[in-house]
């Protein structure tokens, strides 16, 4: 589904990168609530797939760092996200 996402602004697309390691869910299917996660309030990687128009610092390939839960998922592994809300660049 996100190949035909078009990010517009500056939102970008990015995919987690090792996103099982931030699972919320545990592997016999449970559910973690946010308030447990060991993952909330930590960092990620994720590499930028689509950037938007208005995007100045940010290229599509970039690995870049993210907080935990920022953006909204469009796919398993995929977040649309703010310029913005990009805490560092690799």
């Amino acid at each position: 589904m996100h190949a035909r996402v078009k990010p517009l602004g500056t939102d970008i697309l990015i995919k987690v990168l090792n996103p099982e390691e931030q699972e919320s869910k545990t592997s016999g299917g449970l559910y973690i609530p946010e308030e447990a996660n060991p993952f909330a309030g930590k960092l990620y990687k994720a590499e930028v797939l689509k950037v938007g128009g208005d995007v100045d610092k940010i290229c599509s390939g970039d690995i870049i760092l993210c907080k935990y839960q920022t953006g909204i998922e469009v796919d398993y592994d995929v977040i649309i996200m703010k310029e913005e809300e990009v805490i560092g660049r690799f």
